[in-house]
């Protein structure tokens, strides 16, 4: 089983990390913040963790295309991305 996991580097999307067991499955995960994906790499060096800025289409692409050179197509994915309003503020629903 392949699982994907957005934003591995902060909030929910980090507090799940641990909760995958270093044998399988093991999570493909992405995030912005290159140190936190080092830490989570060093934790556990068979993990498959890459950077990923999603505000930016060609590095979205290319992203992409290195995840699908390297890993299964996901069987799961765990998307704790948020949507934020143009002022910052987190949009919530009614």
């Amino acid at each position: 089983m392949t699982i994907w996991l957005t934003r591995c580097t902060t909030n929910l999307g980090r507090a799940l990390v641990p909760g995958f067991p270093k044998s399988n499955p093991k999570p493909v995960g992405w995030g912005r913040n290159e140190i936190t994906l080092a830490d989570l790499k060093s934790n556990d060096p068979t993990a498959r963790f890459y950077p990923c800025h999603r505000g930016d289409d060609d590095h979205v692409a290319s992203f992409y295309e290195c995840v699908l050179a390297t890993a299964a197509p996901p069987d799961l994915l765990i998307n704790t991305s948020h949507t934020s309003g143009n002022n910052g503020q987190n949009l919530t629903a009614p």
